[in-house]
């Protein structure tokens, strides 16, 4: 995520289920999240999460 940000800044960033998709470059669900929320926090305007994801819903105030 880190290398994507410097080419460019997201206006919007939709963060739709943390899942183990990624497990095999991360050692767990905690960093896969926090890779993500490198996204979150990046985005220029607005980010949509999914309030419904159990590990979104509690890092969400976070985020805010």
């Amino acid at each position: 995520m880190d290398f994507l940000l410097k080419i460019t800044k997201p206006d919007f960033s939709v963060f739709t289920k943390l899942d183990y998709v990624h497990v095999e470059n991360f050692y767990s669900i905690e960093d896969i999240l926090h890779e993500k929320m490198k996204l979150i926090n990046n985005s220029k305007q607005l980010s949509f999460i999914n309030y419904k994801d159990s590990y979104l819903r509690d890092y969400s105030e976070n985020i805010i």
